[in-house]
């Protein structure tokens, strides 16, 4: 039983892990959606 405990936390550490991937895509997004005048570096 304590090994199936010990399971579910193995995901939480992965979590943080693929977490920069996401930054990483909103960032593209960011630079492909320049509508958004987040960034006014370019204008």
């Amino acid at each position: 039983m304590t090994m199936a405990m010990a399971e579910p936390e193995a995901p939480f550490s992965d979590a943080p892990a693929y977490a920069p991937e996401a930054g990483g895509l909103l960032l593209l997004l960011a630079l492909l959606s320049p509508k958004e005048p987040k960034e006014p570096k370019g204008l």
